[in-house]
């Protein structure tokens, strides 16, 4: 190798070395916080908590109204039904 490609490449070790040591201190400094989709919620601003916190709650009572329409088994208006059983005696009679 030149004496340029062998500087080069102590620069992209040295630039590594750097890189390895700050992810290894972050990694430290986040174990234990709380932390949703790698945001780290302690650095957040109170409005982007709020933000978060509506959005969960929001995508929570999305797939809670789902389940709950497509579980539950609705029972049909009384007012309907009543107007059905109404209209069925009436063709009963005109027959």
């Amino acid at each position: 190798m030149t004496q340029q490609e062998i500087l080069m490449s102590n620069e992209v070790e040295d630039i590594s070395d750097e890189l390895k040591k700050e992810q290894d201190e972050d990694a430290r400094q986040s174990m234990g916080k709380t932390s949703i989709m790698f945001f780290d919620i302690e650095n957040m601003s109170t409005t982007s908590r709020l933000v978060v916190l509506v959005i969960i709650l929001a995508a929570f009572a999305a797939v809670g109204n789902f389940f709950y329409k497509e579980l539950v088994d609705q029972e049909p208006d009384v007012n309907l039904v009543r107007k059905e059983l109404i209209k069925m005696r009436k063709e009963k009679k005109g027959q």
